[in-house]
């Protein structure tokens, strides 16, 4: 199956093949996730806390998706919550501070009088240079 994720570039993907005459169809579907695999690994917990009704249309609207409530929960904020780590964890920068800062590293200034003294005192606190 590998082949055929490297050919149609879908990643993971779920495989039917249907036989027609001696002949195999093969039909590709693309999947954000492979619930099997996915469920043997995890060992952590979460407390979540809803209202009767939550659960009731959590519990329906997984059966729909034929997925247990902790897949369908997961599939559906695991996406959010990678987006809000990168966006936290990224600095987008503008044309003109991206070349900013491309200047200031092949370029960098002076020290300052006062960075000059705080790398004095360390050397002298760990008595070596950093």
């Amino acid at each position: 199956m590998a082949w055929l994720r490297r050919l149609h570039g879908l990643g993971p993907l779920s495989v039917n093949l249907i036989f027609f005459y001696g002949t195999a169809i093969i039909r590709t579907y693309r999947t954000e996730i492979v619930m099997a695999q996915m469920q043997a690994n995890r060992d952590d917990r979460i407390e979540l806390r809803t209202t009767r009704d939550e659960k009731r249309l959590l519990t329906a609207a997984a059966a729909h998706e034929r997925l247990d409530v902790t897949s369908f929960i997961m599939r559906a904020v695991l996406p959010a919550a990678r987006e809000v780590v990168e966006n936290a964890e990224r600095i987008s920068l503008s044309e003109r501070d991206s070349l900013r800062v491309l200047d200031l590293l092949e370029n960098p200034p002076a020290p300052t009088p006062a960075l000059l003294a705080a790398a004095r005192r360390r050397i002298a606190r760990d008595g070596k240079s950093a």
